[in-house]
């Protein structure tokens, strides 16, 4: 049984027509990627899911009890609560208990003998109750989720009133994620996410036990988590069954066949048309009008939509820089006495396309603004070679000057250019003639983004230094600017969390996830089968000495606490110590808890404090040692 379905859906906003008679089924199990040009109406489309929006026409049925989470793409976080007590509301039964159970094991110490049994008949009731509903996971989902997102464990207990836009938006997505609805709905949730973050989700979408739509451009993202693909186009929605690399390859063929049957009918209108008109009063007047009649009863195929509404991006050079297009000699930069930079040095030659990677504020951006000469390093040099031009667009496109319309922004490199040249060009970036004469400060992200690459375009630069240029490009935008860098004769240095652009356009990586920066010859995937490869080692490396240290028993712990104090400075040394002891901890810690939660045990009201005593010294070991594991840098 489905879980929820449009009928015949239809939508206006005033005069304008968002989708017409689309019918839809949501499944168990389905993994759905909702993609489309910007102001398609995807936004639109689970708004009327959630019941957000009502539609015009048609009707929406779900199954009855069906739980909705909905991560809007911009959402409003305001709460004076921390980090983590927020999460704890999506658990208010438990966090309940929780309180209980503590209040209750202070009773047991202070209780009477004759009083005592029934304190402990309760705590065996909800301590049993607490288990069933999965209390004892409770913490650690948190944790993992918060973790996953990028959240810092000293960020945990921070109010998420004085949190940023994004990590506001990454804790209502941590929220959404730990309530697990049967469907869940998220608006570009790998905005505001590293790559780490969206590694992460990746892999905790592929094992999620509901279903899920995801409104996202990413199509690296589409290829790991979906099963479904929903292309909204021309007011119509069409399905298709895989992930984004199938839903090419599906289409293209439908496409085809779609070209291939009204050719085929034209052709076969016009013989027809033409029967009729050489026939119609001669002697076979009677055949010629059956096949009018057949005429105006055939189904007529309309004519497949033009694919000719992309950008027109060619990014040319006006002149060849020299071999040597940019030396580093180590650059350090700090920031309010941060290093932000360390010491770094690098050659960049001609014709190299170097992605930058890493997480977020570990510099890659403010390297950008070092080499489009925005901040001048704290220490070190950076040498440009002979005829090097470059051309820089901003994360935010902060170069815009918001005041100024569209023609005199893109006058600002073109001068002595006639108004209709400039209006020539805007129109290639697919600004319709009445937007052109309005203000900068008028334009979505991804209009902003279109107008900076204009820009680009006829600035003809040699050396090109974007930061995140897909951000607010739709899917057919991000294709347009892939192959207009591919073709790109000059030098491209470009941060970026698109690991799609990464494959299709990085010769080299500079990867900020560890410190110092390192390179690597390669794009993205050659870049992620390396580290893991190289993790995958040192897991197996650590699983053997983890299993030796068992081995040795109890004998050694002494030995390994010495030796561990000797290897202070070696955070992956000392993490393999703490992996072990945490999982013999974890151990000991479900078979008390399986013999808290035996009603036999309350029979013995000295054994049950006992046994309580030690689980809730084990508990709090065992969080000083999560933590210990989560301030290392390994």
């Amino acid at each position: 049984m489905s879980l929820l379905r449009g009928e015949n859906l239809t939508k206006d906003f005033g005069i304008h027509r968002v989708f017409e008679n689309i019918t839809f089924q949501i499944n168990p199990g389905d993994k759905i990627g909702l993609i489309g040009k910007n102001g398609a109406g995807k936004t639109t489309l689970v708004k009327l899911i959630t019941g957000e929006l009502i539609p015009d026409s048609g009707e929406k049925l779900a199954q009855k009890g069906t739980n909705i989470g909905y991560l809007s793409q911009e959402p409003d976080f305001e709460s004076d609560s921390s980090l983590y007590d927020e999460m704890e509301k999506v658990y208010y039964e438990l966090v309940t208990i929780s309180k209980e159970l503590q209040r209750l094991e202070t009773l047991m110490g202070e209780t009477s003998q004759e009083e005592l049994p029934q304190v402990m008949n309760r705590y065996s009731q909800l301590r049993e109750k607490f288990e069933q509903s999965g209390g004892y996971q409770k913490d650690r989902d948190i944790r993992s989720v918060l973790k996953g997102l990028g959240f810092r464990e000293d960020e945990f207990h921070k109010p998420i009133i004085n949190f940023s836009g994004g990590q506001k938006t990454r804790a209502i997505l941590a929220q959404k994620l730990l309530e697990k609805p049967d469907l869940l709905i998220l608006d570009e949730p790998t905005n505001y996410l590293d790559l780490n973050g969206i590694s992460w989700l990746e892999n905790f979408l592929q094992s999620y036990s509901g279903s899920f739509i995801v409104i996202t451009h990413d199509r690296y993202f589409l290829n790991k988590t979906v099963n479904k693909i929903w292309e909204l186009e021309a007011n119509s929605l069409t399905s298709y069954s895989g992930n984004y690399n199938d839903f090419i390859t599906k289409k293209r063929a439908l496409k085809e066949k779609q070209w291939k049957d009204y050719k085929h009918q034209q052709r076969k209108i016009q013989k027809t048309q033409e029967f009729i008109r050489r026939n119609i009063e001669g002697q076979k007047t009677k055949q010629a009008q059956s096949r009018r009649k057949q005429l105006e009863k055939m189904d007529i195929i309309e004519k497949p939509q033009e694919e000719n509404n992309d950008m027109k991006l060619d990014l040319e050079t006006s002149v060849t820089s020299g071999k040597e297009v940019v030396t580093l000699s180590k650059i350090t930069k700090n920031i309010a006495d941060q290093k932000i930079i360390p010491e770094l040095s690098c050659k960049v030659f001609r014709g190299e396309k170097v992605g930058i990677i890493g997480p977020n504020g570990s510099g890659k951006s403010t390297l950008l603004k070092l080499l489009a000469g925005h901040y001048t390093p704290t220490s070190g040099t950076i040498n440009f070679g002979t005829n090097v031009i470059t051309g820089y667009i901003d994360q935010e496109q902060d170069e815009l000057s918001r005041e100024l319309s569209l023609i005199n922004e893109l006058r600002k490199e073109l001068p002595l250019t006639k108004e209709e040249e400039i209006r020539r060009i805007l129109g290639r970036f697919l600004f319709p003639p009445e937007q052109m004469d309005e203000l900068v400060e008028s334009l979505s992200g991804g209009e902003r983004v279109r107008l900076a690459l204009a820009k680009l375009y006829v600035r003809k630069a040699n050396l090109l230094l974007l930061d995140e240029p897909t951000n607010h490009l739709d899917i057919d935008g991000k294709e347009n600017l892939e192959r207009a860098l591919n073709n790109f004769p000059g030098t491209l240095i470009m941060v970026s969390h698109d690991r799609y652009l990464l494959d299709k356009v990085a010769t080299k990586l500079i990867s900020f996830s560890t410190y110092p920066p390192h390179f690597f010859e390669g794009n993205f995937t050659e870049y992620q089968n390396k580290m893991l490869k190289s993790n995958n080692e040192q897991d197996s490396s650590t699983q053997e000495r983890s299993k030796t240290k068992k081995k040795k028993g109890k004998s050694d712990t002494k030995n390994n606490q010495k030796d561990s104090k000797t290897s202070k400075n070696n955070n992956e040394q000392l993490a393999t110590q703490l992996f072990a002891e945490i999982e013999t901890l974890e151990i000991e810690q479900e078979e008390l808890e399986e013999q808290l939660a035996d009603p036999e045990l309350y029979r013995d009201n000295e054994k049950a404090r006992e046994i309580n005593l030690k689980y809730r010294e084990l508990k709090t070991t065992l969080e000083k040692k999560y933590k210990e594991l989560d301030e290392l840098d390994f």
